[in-house]
């Protein structure tokens, strides 16, 4: 009996001890490194710090955007979401009575921790009093962006508990929401969230003294606020060279304080939503690996333009501050600042094109020479819409693209709704990339080249013009000549006898291009609106959206008839237009348009006939200096449209039916806001007097009518522009 009592102790006690090896194995073996990781993690403590963010420069290396010294303030969740108190008091409680702390009840402890209670609480809503009194803010204005917090931390968390109840009901169908709503890592009470940014050397000072009594809740870290030194320029206008009714004796010279420039193009920052977090998270979900670059809430990002086009290139990465709670040591890895981006973009020429389009100047007025204009049905005053592209012909390089109106980064916090969802003024749109319009007879020249390279068309074969197309019906498919003389002049009266390109182009004859419409039918000109880039749009890296243009389908002969002079189911935008004609000065080969000094660069054949494009661009010329040209005088007057000295111009202008606006929404909803006047085009090619084309312009104005009266005297200005600012 007895030593079956000891051989069953000593199975028992080898039991006992093979359970414990067992356990001894998997805690060393097993998991000795996750333990081990846990451990040591206890010991340390780490503190990431921000990314520092690239500049944005223009051609010549001025900086369009830039973090400027500052700080920012970042504060542990508890105190922001208000239980921080609840906290502290209980942190208290248990220090003042930690002898006796295990022997009372729960009960006992909270009436402790309840009489702190107002006194954590009053310290509290003293810091955010001081803090909101140091920015100059009122509280309201803390406590909104406190609330703005809460808000996107419950997004983030409400997105992973939707993740982890998904993954739990694939293994678990009963689930519930209960199971998988622990707390977030941005939750955690000591979790730190930017509460404000950029804040000044001086409000530092105040905020760390402020700051001091609440230990690691409240952190203060280095830190750029964005700014952009040429977002607002003054500018001098000299207006000598303007048409004559627009010349002031008085006051040869204007300063114009141009608000806004190239907001369109560089963009700004704005808070990262979820959908930042979710693209770009701390770790791999997969691998694990760190991202340095991640982000979290209160973070920035861009937003249109390069800011966010280049985002990625721009953000850099964060630096690591791992705390040792043994040694006290500290191991410190430096953030690594992200890449400057330099842009093609002329920041000077830019804002003197954005300040003649300036309402003060006038040029994108309504003004009284205009009148007589059948195309603008606007009253005098009208400030008018539009946009101005220039490109370098050699490289495609974008020197300037301005669109009007433009607004400040201060706009998009201060101005109300109806500044933003004016139908009309639409400020919030790069009209030069992102607002589609009909060519008009810009693209006549084009038309011309592509008649000819396909085959359809001689160029000695003249075109007669007798003032429609139809020869029974006279009300449709005009000329232009025939329509405003009431049928009693059409151009083969002015030439005695049939056109040919270059007066065509010239003349600006549609009958001519009616024809070459038809000639090249649906198929043939479809293919070469989109050998001119249309229904293609050009990756500038702007982020935001751009328009490609774009051709109706199943296109009928009628449609290809208008096309050919610019007209009917298709639209392209000015940088198109400007792009297409640096393809005709280069004898058909394109260089796509880039505003990135170091993109990559693009570029097709379009195979031009050679003597088709010297054709065009005899026709352009004659645009300008020929005494039938329509872009010679400002209509009506003997005044020339072009008066720069120096330079060789080639340019075209043109009326382009505009589609009706409507209210896009309330109780105006598809009542008709503007239905009257056509958008007034001028392209055209500069150079040297004794040279080759060097830059192409491209000028719009919306509702304008006449290319010649609105936009020849912008497009004017744009050439003393570039003589001002050294290109000419």
């Amino acid at each position: 009996m007895f030593v079956r009592r000891v051989a069953l102790l000593a199975a028992c006690f080898s039991l006992v001890l093979s359970v414990l090896g067992v356990r001894a194995w998997q805690l060393t073996i097993t998991q000795g490194s996750d333990l081990l990781a846990a451990s040591e993690s206890r010991l340390t403590r780490e503190r990431w710090t921000p990314t520092v963010r690239a500049r944005i420069l223009d051609r010549k290396g001025r900086v369009l955007a830039m973090d400027a010294p500052a700080y920012d303030l970042q504060v542990g969740y508890a105190l922001i979401t208000g239980n921080w108190a609840m906290n502290e008091a209980a942190r208290i409680a248990r220090a003042e009575n930690r002898e006796r702390w295990s022997e009372l009840s729960r009960e006992q402890r909270e009436a402790i921790a309840r009489g702190y209670l107002p006194a954590c609480a009053a310290q509290a809503e003293s810091f955010w009093d001081g803090l909101a009194s140091t920015l100059g803010v009122d509280r309201a204005a803390i406590d909104a962006r406190r609330d703005e917090i809460r808000e996107e931390v419950q997004r983030v968390a409400s997105t992973v508990w939707a993740r982890r109840l998904e993954k739990e009901r694939s293994e678990r169908a009963e689930a519930t929401l209960l199971d998988v709503n622990d707390p977030v890592a941005e939750q955690a009470p000591d979790a730190l969230h930017t509460i404000w940014r950029g804040l000044t050397g001086d409000q530092y000072n105040e905020v760390a003294r402020l700051a001091a009594p609440f230990g690691k809740v409240l952190t203060l870290l280095p830190a750029g606020a964005r700014t952009y030194p040429y977002e607002s320029v003054a500018v001098e206008i000299d207006r000598s060279s303007f048409p004559a009714p627009m010349r002031n004796e008085n006051m040869p010279v204007q300063s114009v304080q141009v608000r806004g420039v190239a907001t369109h193009i560089v963009g700004w920052l704005h808070e990262v939503d979820a959908d930042h977090l979710d693209a770009r998270p701390r770790s791999d979900p997969a691998s694990g690996a760190i991202d340095r670059g991640y982000y979290e809430v209160g973070d920035l990002a861009g937003r249109n333009g390069i800011e966010e086009g280049y985002e990625d290139r721009l953000r850099g990465l964060r630096g690591l501050v791992v705390y040792h709670r043994d040694t006290g040591e500290e191991e410190v890895e430096p953030a690594v600042a992200g890449e400057d981006v330099q842009l093609t973009l002329d920041v000077m020429l830019q804002a003197r094109i954005q300040a003649l389009l300036a309402p003060e100047v006038g040029l994108a007025t309504v003004q009284p020479f205009h009148e007589g204009n059948q195309g603008l049905a606007l009253p005098l005053g009208t400030e008018l819409n539009g946009a101005a592209v220039v490109l370098d012909v050699d490289s495609g390089e974008v020197l300037a693209m301005v669109s009007n109106p433009s607004f400040t980064r201060a706009d998009l916090q201060e101005q109300d709704q109806s500044f933003w969802n004016d139908p009309v003024r639409l400020p919030w749109v790069n009209r030069a990339i992102g607002m589609p319009y009909p060519p008009g007879s810009i693209v006549k020249p084009l038309m011309l080249c592509a008649a000819v390279t396909e085959g359809v068309h001689a160029l000695k074969t003249p075109i007669e013009c007798h003032g429609h197309l139809l020869p029974n019906n006279p009300d449709a498919l005009r000329c232009w000549i025939y329509k405003q003389n009431n049928g009693s002049l059409t151009h083969q009266m002015q030439f005695g006898r049939g056109l040919y390109g270059d007066e065509a182009i010239a003349v600006s004859c549609n009958i001519y291009f009616y024809t070459l419409g038809r000639a090249l039918g649906p198929e043939k000109i479809t293919e070469w609106y989109k050998k001119l880039g249309v229904g293609r749009g050009f990756d500038l890296g702007l982020g935001g959206f751009s328009v490609t243009g774009q051709i109706a389908d199943k296109l009928g002969t009628s449609d290809a008839i208008m096309m050919g002079m610019g007209q009917g189911p298709v639209t392209w935008t000015p940088l198109h237009a400007a792009n297409a004609y640096c393809t005709l000065a280069r004898g058909g080969l394109e260089i796509e348009p880039r505003i990135v000094r170091d993109a990559p660069v693009t570029t097709h054949n379009l195979m031009l006939d050679p003597d088709a494009v010297d054709t065009a661009l005899k026709g352009l010329f004659d645009v300008v200096h020929s005494p039938y040209g329509g872009a010679r005088h400002l209509s009506g007057t003997n005044e020339q449209i072009f008066n720069a000295p120096g330079v060789r111009i080639w340019a075209k202008t043109g009326t382009a039916d505009a589609p009706a606006i409507l209210a896009p929404d309330g109780p105006r909803r598809g009542e008709v806001l503007m239905d009257r006047g056509d958008h007034s085009w001028l392209v055209m090619l500069v150079g040297p007097e004794d040279g080759l084309p060097r830059y192409a312009i491209a000028v719009i104005t919306e509702y304008a009518g006449s290319g010649s009266r609105v936009s020849g005297p912008i497009a004017n200005q744009i050439v003393h522009a570039l003589i001002a600012e050294g290109y000419l």
